[in-house]
């Protein structure tokens, strides 16, 4: 079983972790180290069934392309996790497309989840805005969900490719040179990061040079809409972006924000700031007689 091999798994790998800390390497020295990663776990798991997991997101379709190139396609188990009510349905659409015509995975071997029980924005409601030190939506809309599936195929922990890259934050860089490319705490499953030493500018090099099909958002947003409202992404165009093009969305951030009563959608410690500060007050001003417009709307439907 695989969690027996993770010390063989760690051993082997650990020859190739001086390398991955050098952020001066080149794509081509990238892309190799990458394809003999994935050659060493291919090696240790021989027939057992290789999860990827698929966001719709860049780094994600870069290791998913070099998973394909190397490794048995009968093998690879491609998951994608959608969080209810909070996933740009621009995104579902492009994961399906990306996954089951451009990539020709099968059906069976195409993993789709999703929390059907509680929707993003109703736990908000309840549970207050998720924040750096508060990352429960992780939790509840990927990591629990994942782990029942998981037990639910598997006696012992599946190994796991995630598209997660050191130096995107000081804290993943700690993180890795701490325990390498092999993490096995918070997720039930062996988690391995074949792309942790690609930088930014490698995963754009690789997507053009190999000509990969790309959400639309990503040009619209400047995101993939796989979480449309999150702590971290506080860039105002973005925001504006998302008003402009796909109002329903803001309509409905705004609408929790105002059931909420504790707590800030954003959080730069120790201040505290909400969509007001983001967007400026005349324009949220303006959104929230929209959304009273709408709901008056709505409501005078009903009863007639």
């Amino acid at each position: 079983m695989i969690l027996l091999k993770v010390s063989d798994i760690l051993n082997d790998l650990r020859k190739h972790e001086e390398l991955v800390l050098r952020d001066t390497m080149s794509l081509g020295d990238s892309i190799k180290l990458t394809l003999k990663i994935l050659m060493t776990l291919q090696k240790f798991v021989k027939d057992e069934p290789i999860y990827i997991m698929f966001s719709g997101g860049k780094d994600s379709l870069v290791l998913l392309d070099l998973c394909i190139r190397v490794l048995p396609r009968e093998q690879l188990k491609v998951v994608y996790i959608e969080v209810k009510d909070n996933t740009h349905e621009e995104n579902v659409g492009y994961v399906y497309s990306t996954v089951r015509h451009y990539y020709e995975i099968s059906r069976e071997n195409f993993v789709h989840l999703c929390n059907t029980k509680l929707g993003f924005y109703e736990a908000v409601a309840k549970w207050g805005w998720p924040g750096p030190r508060r990352k429960w939506c992780m939790n509840v809309f990927k990591r629990l969900v994942l782990m029942k599936y998981f037990k639910s195929k598997h006696n012992d922990k599946p190994l796991v490719l995630v598209g997660t890259k050191i130096l995107d934050s000081k804290r993943r860089l700690k993180r890795f040179s701490r325990n390498g490319i092999v993490t096995d705490k918070f997720w039930w499953n062996i988690a391995v990061s074949p792309i942790a030493h690609f930088t930014d500018q490698h995963v754009h090099e690789y997507i053009t040079r190999y000509n990969l099909p790309m959400c639309k958002l990503y040009q619209e947003l400047g995101e993939s809409g796989n979480c449309v409202y999150c702590p971290f992404v506080m860039r105002r165009e973005y925001y504006l972006q998302l008003y402009r093009l796909y109002p329903h969305w803001i309509y409905k951030i705004i609408a929790t924000e105002l059931k909420v009563r504790k707590g800030s959608p954003f959080i730069i410690s120790p201040k505290r700031i909400g969509f007001k500060d983001i967007l400026g007050e005349d324009l949220y001003n303006k959104i929230l007689c929209e959304i009273e417009h709408n709901s008056s709307h709505v409501l005078c439907r009903r009863s007639s």
